[in-house]
């Protein structure tokens, strides 16, 4: 017989989620017409060969790749705002975080830079357990709880 559970003590269980919203694209031209489509071509060919950046972030993070899929190329991210997104960003609010980069130009550049750039693998990019796709505390959950997405 199990020990009785304290009323204070949640058991573990599996919980479905669904997340259905619509997010609003402001206008933006096509990748290859990006004046820095070049800084992230460049950043990805200078990284893709360098042992120390090519490796799934979530992995490398945790110190364990098991729920990474590696029989795929790595696949690079951007972090914190989008490629799409960057002719709606609050430069203001991007200046506090990031100083330096407070003009529409400046955003672009610095889209495709290491500081917002990160390689992935598939299952943690566009994956059922990826930032494109699983909520982003779950997303961010499963850096430090292994197998929480499945």
């Amino acid at each position: 017989m199990a020990a009785p559970v304290p009323d204070h003590v949640v058991v573990a269980h599996d919980q479905a989620e669904s997340h259905r919203y619509t997010v609003h694209y402001p206008e933006h031209g096509s990748r290859p017409g990006d004046p820095h489509y070049r800084d992230f071509n460049h950043y990805h060919q200078a990284t893709k060969h360098d042992p120390e950046v090519y490796q799934c972030a979530v992995g490398k993070r945790r110190g364990d790749f098991a729920d990474c899929v590696l029989d795929k190329p790595l696949e690079l991210h951007h972090t914190h705002i989008e490629w799409a997104l960057q002719n709606e960003v609050d430069l203001a609010a991007l200046e506090r975080q990031y100083p330096g980069v407070s003009t529409p130009d400046e955003v672009g550049a610095w889209v495709e830079t290491a500081a917002n750039l990160e390689w992935l693998c598939q299952f943690h990019h566009r994956g059922h357990g990826g930032a494109h796709v699983a909520s982003a505390s779950d997303f961010e959950g499963q850096h430090f709880v292994k197998g929480l997405i499945s």
